[in-house]
């Protein structure tokens, strides 16, 4: 029998932003052209949570989320799924046939943070992060992590610090035991963002030297929205191919 594979997103609706379109517009091709199944969950996505977790994460939705798609993830591969893809709705994938699912049982997604340190000077921080998560039939991570964020949310006490069960935690496990990882779709920095519109190839360049991989898209970091150029040049930049001079730029 064919493999059967899920990709599958969240957002609540209606979108807070019309670019969210673009990006999960390129997710559903991506799965049509690879005859995948495709499903989008409005906040639904936060129904069955325990109680106590929905308390403590009251001002913390993006922990709430954290949890909220690993249930999802494994009631979907419960269901009969031999593959579910999870990635997160401000993703755009500008050259989809890059991507490729890992012969793996699991995956954790890709972090290389550009920030300018300096004028002139810029630093790449690599992590690990949950935007793009990936599960098989009998993986042996998702029941312990989902295990594991439970009861770090039920847990917590005080101000709960952003990412706390997302790539906070997946980078500390990562850095022991070193999760197999999609390289191809990267975060995209408000410091990146700005060099991809201006051409700043030297910062692009450092850029790629610490994520090697050629990508398919980027995840568009919607939660600093405020520090980016508008979403829209972003967009319609990293999908006019024309305008790439080839091997010389990380796309």
């Amino acid at each position: 029998m064919p493999i059967s594979t899920l990709i599958v997103q969240s957002h609540r609706q209606p979108l807070p932003e019309a670019w969210l379109g673009d990006c999960i517009a390129s997710v559903r091709r991506y799965a049509a052209d690879n005859q995948f199944t495709y499903e989008f969950v409005d906040d639904a996505l936060f129904e069955g949570l325990p109680q106590a977790v929905l308390d403590n994460t009251s001002r913390r939705l993006s922990a709430r989320s954290d949890l909220a798609r690993l249930r999802l993830m494994q009631a979907r591969l419960d269901a009969g799924y031999d593959r579910v893809l999870w990635l997160d709705a401000d993703i755009l994938l500008f050259a989809p046939q890059r991507l490729s699912l890992p012969d793996e049982p699991f995956a954790v997604g890709r972090e290389c943070w550009l920030t300018e340190t300096e004028p002139g000077r810029v630093r790449c921080s690599r992590a690990v992060h949950n935007a793009a998560l990936f599960f098989t039939q009998g993986n042996p991570l998702l029941p312990f992590y989902q295990h594991a964020a439970e009861a770090l949310l039920v847990r917590h006490d005080g101000d709960m610090v952003p990412q706390l069960a997302g790539p906070k935690f997946l980078t500390l496990l990562h850095n022991a035991i070193a999760f197999p990882v999609i390289e191809s779709v990267g975060m995209l920095s408000p410091r990146l963002a700005y060099a991809l519109l201006a051409d700043e190839f030297a910062v692009i360049d450092a850029f790629r030297r610490r994520h090697p991989e050629r990508l398919a898209g980027f995840n568009l970091c919607a939660s600093l929205a405020g520090e980016m150029p508008p979403m829209k040049e972003i967009i319609d930049r990293l999908q006019d191919r024309t305008r790439w001079p080839g091997e010389a730029l990380l796309i």
